[in-house]
């Protein structure tokens, strides 16, 4: 899974709004932390609803993965670590991975506070590569590790949609923290010198929030056995035909009366016109005596 290219604004080789568009809302989940060996991996529970679109295309969460140091070059170094998102599509369509670089700071976040308690967690019952154990961690969802509207990087590589944060969007961490990481995971393999695929940039960001990006669909289902309730809005300048309206019944009362109107003169028109065609015979008189 490694990559060589450099996230770096110098590489960008064009704008990607559009073709890009990134909208999330994961949910809380519980997780289970594996060491194994190269990266922590981290499992998400299923959602109901698929937390993330890509370029209209439905996704969710198939694991986490914490690598040490990153698997990407960020202005041509790499950073301390790396979170790795690993998303597949609901229905088809290429994986799409999203990755958010790892640096020392004394800043503490949501973020920084869940990766810390992740790794002391798998540093004192999962030392080991293969070893697993099972994260008591309160409100771990995915929202709180997105930068939202932050610019972002996408490119393919091996049939896989990506999408990398900068180093200036980077997750901070204690470099307690990075060291007991870097004591329980040794460095992933086959990080070069930058070369890779075309790099194209965002600059709107991620959105969260999947209203907007969401397909809109009319399910015909009855409420009582529809999953979702959809409320229907009537425009106040709609004219309601409700017999029992009074408002209703006057304005019927006068469009019978203008119908039976014009029918009438119609009446009239033509029988005065029919009269005027007929020939009236007068009968003959005959000779007197």
């Amino acid at each position: 899974m490694s990559s060589t290219i450099n996230i770096s604004s110098q590489n960008i080789a064009g704008d990607c709004n559009l073709k890009c568009a990134y909208s999330y809302d994961y949910q809380n989940s519980s997780t289970t932390a594996n060491n194994g060996g190269f990266s922590i991996s981290l499992t998400y529970d299923k959602a109901n609803i698929s937390p993330v679109i890509y370029n209209t295309n439905k996704y969710e969460v198939e694991f986490i993965l914490i690598a040490s140091p990153s698997i990407h070059l960020f202005n041509g170094n790499q950073t301390n670590a790396e979170i790795i998102i690993l998303h597949r599509p609901v229905v088809s369509g290429p994986p799409l991975y999203v990755g958010i670089p790892i640096v020392a700071s004394g800043d503490s976040t949501g973020a920084s506070s869940i990766l810390s308690q992740i790794i002391t967690a798998v540093s004192s019952n999962a030392p080991a590569q293969g070893e697993s154990t099972n994260l008591n961690i309160s409100n771990f969802n995915l929202n709180n590790f997105i930068p939202s509207k932050k610019p972002l990087y996408s490119y393919t590589q091996n049939n896989i949609n990506w999408i990398v944060f900068g180093k200036e969007n980077a997750i901070g961490l204690s470099q307690d923290s990075l060291n007991t990481l870097a004591n329980v995971i040794k460095p992933l393999p086959g990080v070069q010198a930058p070369a890779g695929p075309l790099l194209f940039y965002n600059a709107s960001g991620a959105t969260k929030g999947l209203g907007s990006g969401d397909q809109i669909y009319i399910d015909c289902q009855p409420v009582t056995t529809s999953d979702e309730q959809i409320d229907v809005t009537t425009s106040k300048n709609a004219i309601s035909f409700d017999l029992n309206n009074p408002t209703t019944l006057l304005i019927l009362q006068i469009l019978i009366s203008c119908m039976l109107f014009f029918l009438l003169l119609f009446g009239i028109h033509y029988g005065l016109k029919y009269i005027s065609n007929v020939n009236i015979a007068l009968p003959k008189m005959g000779k007197t005596s």
